[in-house]
């Protein structure tokens, strides 16, 4: 899943980029809704931000604590700044030709149709991390949105102009106040998320070249030997061109169980958090949790305990984490990694 927001763009008289707000056309006013929309965003009420998300600089701010946040990037959204689109369909009036049009339902295709000129996913699980990690590695990648916001705004829209009757500011004490869900800033930010693209960088997928993101693709599964009869297949493998190949080992649907996330609360010790996932195939597993320290002045995270391993089945299974150390206030990443396979990681906050 990616999340896009819109955004407001401005175009040099060269018809280069020249900037870029957050769209917000007073869809939100409450005093007649003459805006043609906002871009979306806020808090999930479901889902647990991952580490890719909450390490970067100033998640702190944005309000969202250990949830994740909805938009991962933003593209052209104001109609008022939109594509143009040629309607051959004469209406009752007797109109037809171009119009400007815009949304989220423009911004979206415009992000996938980059994913697909960049190679795709590759076999990547969340996507979206391909852009906080293409991000690190090459800030020139995305322009950074640092003006606007998606909040409500209790004034009267200007028609005339698209913008919003309030300040960034003021949309963001109505909706937001203290917090950058709903504000753009410098770095990431709830409305438009870590900026808008830069040509195809961003999009990388692993492997591919300048601006390699840290991702690892999942190797390619080799042949297995003494492989059964073409049409059949024994645990592990799965059967490709008539020859059975080794399955590569995957980890997903990692999650606390609800008695960790309730112990969360009073500063546990390992042993009393439990944790979920799934695993495609029987493979040897490595659990390991790390601490969001400073260290030399850097925010690093720290492994706080020996990792372990054990032989995990396939499917969806339940452990606890092993240790008697008392976690004290503070963010920690729990990671869940299969030999030759692709692990998990999930980001949570001891209050």
């Amino acid at each position: 899943m990616i999340g896009v927001g819109g955004t407001r763009l401005t175009l040099s008289a060269a018809k280069t980029w020249e900037s870029e707000t957050v769209w917000n056309d007073g869809g939100a006013n409450t005093l007649g809704l003459e805006g043609a929309g906002a871009s979306g965003g806020g808090c999930s009420g479901h889902f647990l931000a991952d580490g890719w998300q909450q390490d970067t600089a100033n998640w702190s701010a944005v309000g969202c604590g250990s949830a994740r946040a909805v938009t991962d990037i933003s593209a052209d959204g104001d109609p008022y700044s939109g594509v143009a689109v040629y309607d051959s369909t004469e209406t009752p009036s007797g109109e037809k030709g171009w119009a400007v049009i815009g949304g989220t339902s423009v911004a979206s295709p415009i992000i996938a149709s980059l994913f697909a000129l960049a190679g795709g996913a590759q076999g990547v699980a969340y996507p979206a991390q391909l852009l906080y990690e293409n991000l690190e590695q090459d800030p020139a990648s995305l322009h950074d949105v640092t003006a606007g916001s998606n909040g409500e705004c209790l004034k009267k829209f200007h028609k005339s102009t698209g913008t919003s009757g309030c300040t960034s500011a003021e949309d963001a004490q109505n909706s937001c106040p203290g917090r950058l869900i709903c504000l753009a800033a410098a770095g990431y930010d709830g409305p438009s998320g870590v900026g808008t693209p830069d040509g195809l960088a961003a999009f990388r997928p692993p492997g591919s070249g300048s601006g390699q993101p840290a991702l690892t693709p999942a190797p390619t599964p080799a042949p297995v030997e003494g492989a059964p009869p073409t049409g059949t297949s024994s645990p592990g493998t799965s059967s490709a061109g008539g020859a059975a190949v080794a399955a590569t080992p995957v980890v997903s649907s990692l999650s606390l169980t609800r008695g960790a996330l309730a112990a969360l609360r009073r500063r546990p010790r390992l042993t009393r958090l439990g944790f979920a996932f799934t695993l495609n195939v029987p493979a040897r597993v490595r659990v390991s949790v790390a601490r969001y320290v400073r260290v030399h002045g850097r925010m690093r995270w720290r492994t706080i305990s020996a990792p372990f391993s054990f032989s995990a089945r396939s499917g969806s299974q339940a452990r606890r984490l092993s240790g008697s150390t008392r976690l004290p206030r503070g963010r920690y990443r729990l990671t869940v990694a299969p030999e030759g396979g692709t692990g998990r990681s999930i980001v949570f906050r001891v209050a």
